[in-house]
């Protein structure tokens, strides 16, 4: 972990496009979609029906963790695919609100929605339609230029779509040392599967899961292992995985670590778990930006998600400072 996450960079190998700002960046090329959640008093059986409440539109996807990073002051750049369509115009006035720079190659069409059922526990159940954000391409990719002491965000969720796949597949081997890459394992790993995942593992240096996610790698790659032995054994020397447990905190797991050192939480009462996870990934990344330790970054993420979790609709996806004034 300390040569993984020194915060000084990494000048072996040629840096392409050298920049003369000296702030390190987190590119994200997870998806960016609309989200419409609806607040239920439960989960109707097969061919049932139940009363919505609450309805809103926002964003979902990446911009969560974008726009939790930006909030903690890191340089964040959305390289995703947008669209020309209403709802792609909508993100980039969001990211232009947030201070998240656009650079994404330009499509035409719009991009995806999803629904999110949001239960009286707090948990959420999503479903999904894509648009655009399916369709990366790897010309799109080539076109920018990450340095290092960068990160790169990616979710497996996205791993779904061939084209998406392929891209990232061909692109991630070509980074400039010292550029890092994180990937969130989705609730969605099961229909991507685990050889797809496996296949990039060699390209990720922190990878986060909740334990929901980490039940389900474990069915995808048949395997009654710990997340490390699945996930972080095929990862570069020196990274981590993230293994979160909700109120319980996360377990920080790595070489030295393989069962995971318990990083603690405080709780709050659960009021909305939508984008929790999302909001963990961001204040990790931008810690990490910051130059922090990985163990306060998770710290620091930790309380992040506490203080979600305990309100509506990402109202309260806290700044530095509110994360600061309760460590």
């Amino acid at each position: 972990m300390k040569e993984l996450f020194n915060t000084e960079a990494d000048t072996s190998g040629d840096v392409i496009n050298e920049r003369p700002e000296a702030d390190p960046r987190l590119y994200s090329l997870a998806s960016t979609v609309i989200s419409m959640p609806l607040r239920v008093p439960y989960l109707p059986d097969r061919g049932g029906a139940v009363w919505a409440s609450e309805v809103y539109t926002g964003i979902g996807g990446g911009y969560n963790v974008m726009r939790a990073a930006a909030r903690q002051g890191a340089r964040v750049i959305c390289a995703a695919p947008l669209g020309t369509g209403p709802n792609s115009m909508a993100v980039r006035q969001a990211l232009a609100r947030e201070g998240i720079e656009s650079v994404t190659y330009e499509m035409v069409g719009d991009i995806g929605m999803t629904i999110v059922l949001i239960e009286n526990t707090g948990h959420n159940t999503s479903i999904l339609s894509p648009g655009v954000e399916a369709e990366l391409t790897l010309e799109s990719l080539q076109l920018l230029r990450p340095q290092a002491r960068d990160w790169v965000y990616l979710s497996a969720s996205d791993l779904v779509f061939p084209s998406y796949r392929d891209a990232i597949g061909q692109w991630l081997p070509s980074l400039t040392p010292g550029v890092r890459v994180a990937m969130a394992a989705s609730p969605m790993v099961t229909d991507v599967g685990y050889s797809p995942i496996r296949e990039l593992l060699g390209h990720i240096n922190l990878f986060t899961a909740n334990e929901r996610e980490a039940q389900r790698i474990r069915a995808i790659a048949n395997r009654d292992e710990s997340l490390w032995q699945i996930i972080g054994e095929q990862m570069p020397t020196g990274s981590v995985v993230l293994h979160r447990l909700a109120d319980q905190g996360c377990l920080l797991c790595s070489s030295e670590h393989p069962e995971g050192e318990s990083v603690p939480t405080m709780k709050r009462a659960t009021v909305d778990t939508v984008g929790v996870g999302d909001t963990h990934t961001g204040v990790v990344l931008a810690s990490l930006l910051a130059g922090m330790n990985i163990r306060l970054a998770v710290r620091r993420a930790n309380i992040a998600g506490a203080l979600t979790v305990a309100s509506e609709g990402l109202t309260g996806v806290p700044s530095a400072s509110e994360i600061d004034a309760n460590l």
